[in-house]
């Protein structure tokens, strides 16, 4: 789905989660032994966007599922990292722009030959055409480890967990980043998180929303690749059919890490969506 520019009224500051979508089939009620509950979060879209019938899959998941409004505010600008953040605390809360350094655990990272004054950024390895200045064996899962002095024991990391929380100790809202995560792990609710924003650089600040009070993810993968694709928003789109493999099975197998003969939406709604 594309974030596309406001028409009308948006979803400012909430932002965030476009549709709230419930959606079990009857093939998976009769293997799965509690119901899943479907959290799409897309975007800058408007509300005339999602009453748009030029876009049928959001007709249709609208049909199916269920939609609501809600109104975020946040303890500072409506940036997607504040409002990320906000909705996982439960209240006003700071996002910094390094939010959106989250990786699975095991994805070898690098810094990029970029001199500025701020904190460390990394790319996946993979992304970088020159030798990083870290070891080659760094991982997310040993730089988490290194900035929070504790073993990470999910799949999923927010690396800037220990800003974040730093930026909402002076709020008067009195925000704890990743209440929501843990709320929902302290009642049994297992969260799997898919998908990234990202454009040429990791953009996976969506995290926040689901992350725990340890900036972890217990399930899940925001390593899903993007392609270039001349026909969409920026000229590059999610990886439809390593995104659906991941969601619907929990692995790639048989997906297309690498992009080939991967399978585009047929309803031609391209973009970036984290699930």
């Amino acid at each position: 789905m594309n974030a596309l520019p406001a028409r009308g009224p948006t979803l400012k500051g909430a932002l965030v989660i476009a549709a709230v979508i419930v959606v079990l089939t009857a093939t998976q009620a009769r293997v799965l032994a509690a119901p899943v509950f479907y959290v799409l979060i897309v975007d800058k879209l408007s509300l005339e966007d999602l009453l748009e019938p030029e876009f049928p899959g959001i007709s249709r998941l609208l049909d199916e599922g269920g939609l609501g409004l809600m109104n975020t505010a946040t303890a500072g600008a409506t940036t997607p990292e504040n409002a990320a953040v906000t909705i996982g605390a439960g209240s006003r809360a700071l996002g910094p722009a390094s939010a959106g350094q989250a990786f699975d655990r095991d994805t070898t990272l690098a810094l990029p030959a970029v001199l500025y004054s701020g904190p460390e950024t990394f790319v996946p390895v993979a992304w970088s055409p020159e030798r990083s200045a870290r070891p080659p064996e760094t991982t997310a899962a040993q730089v988490y480890q290194r900035r929070t002095g504790r073993p990470m024991d999910g799949k999923v990391c927010n690396l800037s967990i220990t800003e974040i929380n730093s930026a909402n100790r002076s709020s008067n809202h009195e925000a704890v980043p990743g209440s929501l995560g843990s709320a929902l792990a302290a009642a049994g609710v297992e969260v799997r998180y898919y998908g990234n924003a990202d454009t040429h650089t990791p953009k996976r600040h969506m995290t926040a929303v689901f992350m725990d009070r340890r900036g972890i993810i217990a399930e899940g993968s925001v390593d899903a690749p993007i392609l270039d694709d001349a026909e969409s928003a920026f000229g590059i789109r999610t990886d439809y059919g390593y995104l659906q493999a991941l969601v619907v099975g929990g692995t790639t197998e048989g997906g297309r890490p690498d992009g080939s003969a991967d399978s585009r939406s047929s309803e031609g709604e391209d973009g970036r969506q984290d699930v």
